[in-house]
């Protein structure tokens, strides 16, 4: 009797230590930005945010320069979909492996490119940012201008023991499709918080 009363105890230690470290480490839920294509029905899943109608994909592999030697791997991705509010989805994804790692989160990268020109919204482990450059346009005619470019992204970056361990980057064509994937995603984490 003594034991079962020990084994009952162990065990309700066990779920007390559990459900505080689910509570300390938090309810949120984490995403997969990183795209999956599928080839024989032309869709593109994004997590759980389908787009279908693909009509043109490519992937290329970035070759390493010797210094990273084999530690680092990078490569791109086209998507153009028709129909949709999205007509592209450019993704760029670096990986470090076997203790290599990156200085900075794709985040700082962007805002280093725009002189800290970026809002930016954090849904879950993403980052929702919008960044303006001033862009130089030269017209048909010759004459140059000055406007200011928009960049609508959407990213994650995976820390490791040193650093970040990946990083991974959306670029999303149009402000329509920016605010499609993360109303998505907003109301995604809204409906897992219930």
């Amino acid at each position: 009797m003594e034991e079962l009363k020990n084994i009952k105890r162990i065990g309700l230690n066990i779920f007390a230590i559990s459900a505080i470290g689910f509570v300390i480490s938090g309810c949120a839920p984490t995403y997969s930005i990183s795209p999956d294509y599928n080839k024989e029905s032309k869709t593109v899943m994004i997590d759980d945010l389908k787009f279908e109608n693909v009509t043109y994909y490519t992937k290329k592999v970035q070759t390493t320069n010797d210094k990273s030697r084999g530690n680092i791997f990078k490569y791109r991705e086209t998507f153009k979909i028709k129909n949709n509010a999205c007509d592209g989805l450019y993704v760029k994804r670096s990986e470090a492996v076997n203790g290599w790692y990156f200085s900075n989160s794709v985040l700082e990268d962007m805002k280093k490119r725009h002189n800290d020109n970026c809002t930016v919204e954090k849904i879950a482990n993403i980052n929702f940012s919008v960044c303006t450059s001033k862009k130089t346009v030269t017209t048909d005619k010759g004459k140059e201008f000055t406007r200011d470019a928009y960049y609508y992204n959407a990213s994650t970056s995976v820390r490791n023991q040193s650093g970040y361990g990946s990083k991974t980057l959306i670029e999303l064509d149009t402000k329509q499709c920016f605010t499609q994937v993360k109303e998505h995603f907003k109301s995604s984490l809204a409906s897992n918080s219930n």
